[in-house]
């Protein structure tokens, strides 16, 4: 029975050694934007964005599909856009389907596109990143893809304006970018949103002004591209303003309580005023049942109740504020 059971043992090692090795290799990417997901389906959660020529080592083949190693990562990329052999760059810029710039400015390139962010591809990508070639951010193609390149640039737009930079073309960015967009998140009472906006000097005629106001106003959020209705309450040092309504409230509550200064572009009969958002309710006095207290509005030279002082960082969101369109 010994016998038996070592011949067997034997037998299954030779099998073993004269069985072919699984052989992984190495492939390189082919285009612009391709994603490692996690299962071999386009739809899968994406893992990882390695850059055109990057090396991967191929351990497995699944259908139209190869199971890779990418540095730590492993997951499944498309074989269409894995080639054995490295491209130059230049068969790889020509391969890409990369759109030529004939633009000059942004109002060349027409109406805003729709919000986007990494992973969205299509002609609203080619605008967003032709406008941040015009603009000096992008100096890669204009392929429709939104990769780690377009991300990288919307990042260092977005920094550049005082903008949130998670790297995605919101409704900010877009506003900010094309000068209006598809979906402000809110009403844009008064004014075109690509008209320029104007510094408001309070103790000149900032105070007044508000004073002067019957009703409500817009306040467009820059770091978000919300924009919501306001009524003026009172102040002498700022201005203290309230949600005109529920409505209003519902639109800024995800981001209330913030202690950020935030710019804003406070828009009173049609005219676009730079300004600085404290958007944390206060107060003892309630002024409607939505809403606890006020929220603090700034303008170039408003001081603060409490300090009595011009805040810097209300001044550096207002100027901020001030090159939103630019």
């Amino acid at each position: 029975m010994r016998k038996f059971i070592a011949a067997l043992l034997i037998a299954a090692t030779l099998v073993c050694l004269a069985a072919p090795a699984l052989a992984s290799w190495t492939g390189y990417v082919t285009s612009t934007g391709l994603y490692i997901r996690e299962k071999p389906s386009s739809s899968a959660k994406a893992l990882k964005c390695p850059k055109n020529g990057a090396a991967l080592t191929i351990l497995e083949e699944k259908g139209d599909w190869y199971y890779v190693k990418y540095g730590v990562v492993y997951g499944y990329v498309s074989k269409k856009y894995v080639s054995s052999k490295k491209t130059s760059d230049s068969s790889s810029s020509a391969s890409s389907g990369s759109t030529k710039i004939s633009e000059k400015t942004i109002a060349e390139l027409g109406s805003a596109p729709k919000p986007m962010r990494e992973g969205d591809r299509g002609s609203d990508v080619v605008k967003l990143q032709k406008a941040l070639v015009i603009l000096g951010y992008l100096s890669g193609k204009c392929d429709g893809i939104y990769g780690e390149q377009t991300t990288a640039a919307v990042k260092k737009y977005q920094r550049a304006k005082g903008l949130t930079a998670d790297g995605i073309a919101g409704n900010g960015t877009i506003r900010c970018i094309f000068g209006s967009t598809s979906n402000s998140g809110g009403s844009n009472n008064g004014g075109s949103s690509s008209g320029k906006v104007q510094e408001l000097k309070w103790f000149n005629t900032g105070y007044n002004l508000m004073n002067s106001i019957s009703g409500s106003f817009s306040i467009l959020d820059c770091n978000t591209g919300v924009t919501w209705k306001a009524k003026y309450i009172n102040g002498t040092s700022h201005a203290d303003v309230i949600p005109a309504s529920e409505s209003d409230y519902s639109k800024i509550k995800s981001f209330l309580g913030s202690y950020v200064r935030r710019p804003v572009i406070v828009t009173i009969g049609g005219v676009k005023y730079a300004g600085s958002m404290y958007l944390v309710a206060h107060g003892d006095k309630d002024y409607c049942s939505y809403f606890d207290g006020v929220v603090c509005i700034h303008f170039t030279g408003s001081k603060t109740h409490g300090s009595g002082n011009v805040d810097a960082d209300h001044q550096a969101a207002i100027q901020r504020a001030l090159k939103y369109y630019d």
